[in-house]
């Protein structure tokens, strides 16, 4: 179990440590989930170790795990090594039934207890921590799809977690991408939690889990027709996507903050194309950087790099990050550190015009 000294922030759209925006940096991450491709983690590995922040930092980002190939150990200590984070996934993917594809992500969730959760979660950190990567403590853990319960959130609280990011935040209709919450502590339970599952019937909020943090999955916001010439972006793609998401529509243009539910229908058919999403993540950080600079944690799933194109999305993507100032891309615990003593960076000369193509 780690042993970990905790804080506390209840949820706010304020920045930490009551600091201007201008005086507040922009925080981006990529937090890819199930990682069991070796070609596609390499190719991060060699893209990531050529790029910088500006202030001489590498890039960095996390990785959440699902029962990980020990031929492929090799590459997490090379990871590891170049400061990246290696979090957990769980080990099945599929916790703790040998059914649950005939069930719902959401079904075969609750039918985990607090003690399938911890034996699902400490198989793939028994691999971890048994594999000589020098970097030994796991802080942060997201559930499988996103499905999780209170005695998921027991589980990650006795072993010894730092902090979850299986909630999703911003279904409130007054939430925009500008003024989402920060990462909090959930010793008030979650907003997003609540926001979301208010309609379930006899579904309960969460408990609270004071100094647990969580670090939420951000929905992503759909730019509308007037911004396609700023973002290069073929006009109707709100409505390309709420044909097959209605849901996306009725929510404000607010999607689930993964890749996936970009690059996909919900039956799997291909959606967005790769201008498509990289106009989407721009816009994303745009809201960000006129808004309360609240970080842009993009949920990713590493085999999805598979080809130049997919793989030349993320790299354009970052190359536009590092040519704004005061914009850094770390891992999300390198994130929730500096959330937990916050810092101001000098407010720089150079002005950022909204939108520069790459």
């Amino acid at each position: 179990m780690n042993s970990i000294k905790r804080n506390q922030r209840f949820p706010s759209s304020e920045i930490p440590g009551g600091l201007e925006a201008k005086e507040t940096p922009q925080f981006v991450t990529f937090g890819f989930d199930d990682n069991k491709s070796l070609s596609e983690l390499e190719w991060i590995y060699e893209f990531s170790s050529t790029r910088r922040n500006y202030d001489g930092s590498p890039i960095t980002f996390s990785f959440y795990n699902s029962n990980i190939d020990k031929e492929n150990i090799f590459i997490w200590k090379k990871l590891s090594n170049q400061g990246h984070e290696i979090g957990n996934h769980s080990f099945s993917h599929c916790p703790g039934h040998k059914t649950c594809w005939e069930k719902s992500p959401i079904e075969y969730s609750s039918l985990m207890d607090t003690e399938d959760w911890i034996e699902e979660i400490s198989k793939t950190e028994n691999i971890i921590k048994n594999s000589g990567l020098e970097k030994n403590k796991i802080f942060g853990f997201r559930t499988p799809f996103l499905c999780y319960t209170d005695d998921t959130l027991q589980a990650i609280n006795k072993l010894g977690y730092e902090y979850d990011c299986s909630i999703e935040e911003g279904h409130e209709e007054d939430m925009d991408g500008s003024n989402y919450v920060w990462p909090y502590t959930l010793d008030s339970g979650s907003p997003g939690d609540r926001a979301l599952f208010s309609y379930i019937s006899g579904r309960k909020p969460l408990d609270n889990y004071p100094g647990l943090w969580e670090l939420p999955v951000y929905l992503l916001v759909i730019p509308d027709d007037d911004l396609s010439e700023l973002y290069q972006f073929r006009k109707g793609l709100q409505r390309k996507i709420g044909i097959v998401k209605p849901y996306v529509q009725e929510n404000n243009w607010k999607i689930t903050g993964f890749d996936y539910n970009l690059f996909y229908t919900d039956n799997g058919a291909p959606l967005l194309d790769s201008d498509e999403v990289l106009a989407v993540w721009k816009y994303n950080l745009d809201l960000r950087l006129y808004g309360n600079k609240v970080p842009l944690m993009i949920g990713a799933h590493s085999q999805e790099y598979y080809s130049s194109e997919r793989r030349g999305i993320i790299e354009r993507f970052v190359d536009h990050v590092l040519s704004i100032p005061q914009v850094q891309i770390k891992n999300q615990y390198q994130i929730l550190e500096w959330i937990k003593s916050p810092t101001a960076v000098k407010p720089t000369k150079k002005n950022y015009k909204m939108v520069q193509n790459c």
